[in-house]
């Protein structure tokens, strides 16, 4: 089944992801705003992929956890910084 979830990814690759909710939204603002080295998503996933990914992240392979959701993800964009040109794009290339 096809889920919206939110995430935070840098350089280093995925740090979370979770499934998209009010606190959940607020946590990945209050997150990218303190960092600049992060950058808010969404992302549509099949929630078995999803879980997937947030198991490669919680354990440690925070790259391969970011190639995993940018190959996955029916649709990603970003949440902040509020930018409509690279809105709907995948993270890395």
């Amino acid at each position: 089944m096809l889920k919206a979830f939110v995430g935070i990814a840098s350089e280093q690759g995925l740090t979370v992801l979770h499934p998209e909710h009010d606190e959940t939204l607020s946590f990945i603002n209050r997150s990218v705003q303190t960092r600049a080295d992060r950058v808010g998503f969404w992302a549509v996933l099949d929630d078995t992929e999803a879980r997937c990914v947030q198991a490669l992240c919680v354990g440690g392979r925070e790259r391969e956890a970011l190639r995993l959701l940018n190959c996955w993800a029916k649709e990603i964009g970003s949440i902040l910084p509020n930018d409509p040109q690279n809105g709907n794009r995948h993270i890395m290339s």
